[in-house]
């Protein structure tokens, strides 16, 4: 700026944080046409560390600087301020927050004609020991205004002139931090000032952390789905969150929403098991495919075979009796040694009591002795009612109905997946 040039304005505002390092500068210097004016705002913290030169030249006007935040001004730098002030429009340092600290080893130093410093503050000032606040210039005065009713300014360090002290109710209270209520400056508040919980001792937001006191059992990535697990990715310091709405079958989409899992029937190619179909495809959330056989065959589910088909005008019909009170197996009689009777003597897979009047176990329809992909091929078929199958044998969830996810879970465990099987009690 020339010898009669007037500097012009800078005015920076911040979300949250706002900060000059120690490295860092403004200068604002003006020559007779008078100094800048400067406005540091930011809706948490205004940090001051490095300098602030206001300075001007030939009796200009000296320069307006502000400092104004949410929650914290701080100010361990320099400001340097000369000219011809006027108390209001120049030559004037304001700074106002909710808390307002001078550090030690601060120059404040207004040395402009009827210059002054106003520091405001809502809940507390502190001028700490070795610090200088000065309005050295003829007629400069300094002020510490503070809440009417609430905490004096706590000066140490050097205020030249004395500060007249005044009391403005005008001036409203700042939240407090612990109360359980986010207010201005505040990211978060969680009701206490501990830090280490994700909230820290002065509300700020900690970004997810894993050395709270209550983690894991109280979890810190919660984001109000039912059917997500959050994760803490602390050296990331956010939330993940994994969805927990497999079904396992291929036959459905599977999405989290707000109100829990949903299981969505699609038409996706798959894979049905059996080397005797092809095309198969997902349909009503069972996957099913066109038999390859030739004409007068079919593809039994059973042996994975195209099998003949044979049908005759004339129908044979045997039929075994057994007479009940027997003592044998199939008499309609509980008898020593038999966990069940139901008087049927020709046992087919998927009945409840086999051949040898013995429970057949859950998810072992074949009576096999083990669960295999045969099983759950016939559970399959039992879903879409091309089979029947006893409901202690393949509800393998227990929900009163078998399904297409009854046979996938039998496979899954048919190759050697940890799955629990809780088909209800067979009567």
């Amino acid at each position: 700026v020339g010898p009669q040039g007037a500097a012009g304005s800078l005015d920076v505002s911040a979300g949250r944080d706002l900060a000059l390092g120690t490295a860092g500068s403004i200068t604002a210097n003006g020559g007779g046409g008078g100094g800048a004016e400067v406005s540091l705002a930011a809706d948490r913290n205004v940090v001051l560390h490095g300098t602030i030169d206001g300075s001007t030249s030939n009796n200009g006007s000296a320069t307006l600087i502000g400092l104004s935040a949410g929650a914290r001004v701080e100010i361990a730098g320099t400001v340097l301020l000369s000219g011809s002030g006027d108390g209001v429009s120049a030559g004037v340092l304001e700074a106002e927050g909710c808390e307002v600290t001078v550090a030690s080893g601060t120059v404040l130093d207004n040395r402009a004609s009827n210059g002054k410093n106003s520091l405001r503050a809502h809940e507390g000032m502190t001028i700490a020991s070795g610090a200088q606040v000065l309005a050295s210039g003829s007629g400069g005065s300094n002020e510490l205004v503070y809440r009417d009713g609430g905490p004096v300014p706590v000066v140490e360090g050097a205020v030249t002139p004395a500060p007249a002290m005044i009391g403005d109710p005008g001036l409203v209270p700042c939240g407090v931090c612990g109360d359980g209520s986010i207010d201005p400056g505040e990211t978060c508040d969680d009701g206490n000032t501990v830090g280490g919980d994700g909230c820290s001792e002065e509300c700020q937001d900690e970004g997810c952390i894993a050395d709270t006191p209550d983690w894991p059992a109280v979890p810190l990535c919660d984001d109000g789905r039912i059917c997500s697990v959050g994760m803490c990715d602390t050296a990331a310091g956010h939330c993940t969150y994994a969805d927990q709405c497999d079904d396992g079958n291929p036959c459905t989409d599977d999405t989290c929403t707000a109100d829990g899992c949903v299981h969505t029937d699609n038409t996706s190619p798959c894979d049905d098991g059996l080397n005797c179909t092809t095309g198969d495809t997902c349909s009503g959330g069972v996957c099913a495919g066109t038999p390859t056989c030739g004409p007068g065959m079919v593809c039994d589910p059973m042996s994975d075979q195209c099998v003949t088909t044979t049908t005759t005008s004339t129908t044979t019909t045997t039929t075994t009796t057994t007479t009940p009170g027997s003592g044998q197996c199939g008499d309609g009689v509980l008898d020593p040694g038999e966990e069940c009777d139901d008087g049927d003597a020709q046992w087919l897979p998927g009945q409840y009591c086999s051949a040898t009047c013995g429970l057949v176990a859950c998810g072992d329809p074949d009576d096999s002795g083990k669960t295999t992909a045969s099983d759950a091929l016939l559970a399959l078929r039992a879903a879409v009612r091309l089979a029947s199958c006893d409901a202690c044998i393949c509800d393998t969830d227990g929900d009163g109905k078998i399904a297409a996810s009854d046979a996938l879970r039998l496979l899954r465990k048919g190759v050697g997946v940890n799955v629990v099987l809780a088909c209800p009690a067979c009567s």
